[in-house]
């Protein structure tokens, strides 16, 4: 009951928080737990502000550098007539940037990073 009553009182603070691993704020993703790394495959991938090809772009992944998943959505792509992207929310290891990238440039066992 403690753990939650604090919780209580920090969300209505209004702060960005880490709460249990996962992030309240600015992106909106939350996760139990961090997932596995992941490589980037290509160089110029971008990392974006939201789970959406439209996003802005908040920086940059190349090739071999890791990226710290935490979290994943799946969200339909206009591309693809309807299919979906998996899209993961992590830190690019080599410059600290935070944000989305899609699976689909990304190496590592994508089945193990929980949903947001």
């Amino acid at each position: 009951m403690r753990h939650l009553i604090s919780t209580k009182v920090l969300i209505t603070a209004g702060s960005a928080l880490a709460i249990a691993g996962g992030v309240i704020g600015g992106a909106g993703a939350a996760a139990a737990a961090p997932g596995p790394t992941m490589t980037f495959i290509e160089n110029g991938i971008n990392i974006r502000s939201a789970a959406n090809i439209d996003a802005t772009s908040v920086g940059h992944g190349q090739r071999g550098q890791k990226f710290d998943s935490q979290c994943m959505r799946s969200v339909p792509d206009r591309r693809w007539n309807g299919a979906v992207t998996n899209w993961v929310y992590g830190t690019n290891r080599a410059t600290g940037v935070k944000g989305w990238t899609s699976t689909e440039v990304l190496d590592g066992i994508v089945n193990k990073i929980p949903y947001c």
